[in-house]
Order: structure tokens, then sequence, then C-alpha cells
């Protein structure tokens, strides 16, 4: 973005990340190597493993973000029972885990109507 002020965009970090499966060691080690980057923008290859990263917070996370990401809609939902909200699931890539209308997911997500 050519507003980005010069500063911001001369401190950028270009760091390998951390694939999930390399475990909470190398979450936690990406985690300090961000914290002492002394950059303004960091640009991950990989994103780590939120869960590794949080440890003893990530039920609290998980709570508050799973409510999040809903709109009203509208017009004609499919299935014709008229206007109602829409749920987005933001883990839905997390397998298994419990969804905001306490649904347990074991295997991949789909679209479902109704809570």
């Amino acid at each position: 973005n050519p507003r980005t002020p010069a500063s911001v965009r001369g401190s950028v970090a270009q760091l390998a990340g951390a694939r999930p499966e390399a475990g909470p060691a190398a979450s936690a080690a990406l985690v300090r190597q961000i914290q002492t980057s002394g950059s303004k923008v960091v640009r991950l290859a990989a994103v780590p493993d939120y869960r590794a990263v949080l440890g003893a917070d990530t039920k609290a996370f998980e709570d508050k973000y799973k409510q999040y990401a809903g709109l009203w809609c509208c017009n004609r939902p499919p299935g014709g029972r008229g206007a109602g909200h829409i749920w987005y699931d933001l883990f839905a890539d997390i397998v298994p885990h419990t969804d905001r209308h306490n649904r347990r997911w074991e295997g991949p997500w789909f679209p479902k109507m109704g809570p």
C-alpha cells in the first residue's frame, strides 16, 4: 500500500514460520523470534498452530472467537425457511472441534442448515 509509512514498509521481517506438525517447541521458538525481531511487519511462510503458542490460554481464545463471524441474512435462503443468521465456523480446519452450537465435528467441515 503506497500510503503505508516508509518506516513500516522498511521494517519487514521474513520468517520461515513453524508448521503445525513441527510441534510446540518450534511454535514457541517462532514466537520468541517474532518478539525479538524488532520489526513492525512480520511475514510468515507458515503459520504456527495457535494451540501450541497459547498453551493454557487456548480454551479462552477459542471460546471468545467461536462467537465471531456471523451475519444476518435476508432474502431467500436455501430451504425456504425465511431470513436468519449465517454463522461461520472459524475453527473449521481444526479436527476435531466443537462449534458455537455445541456440535462436535470429527471430520471435514460441510455446510449445515440450522443449529
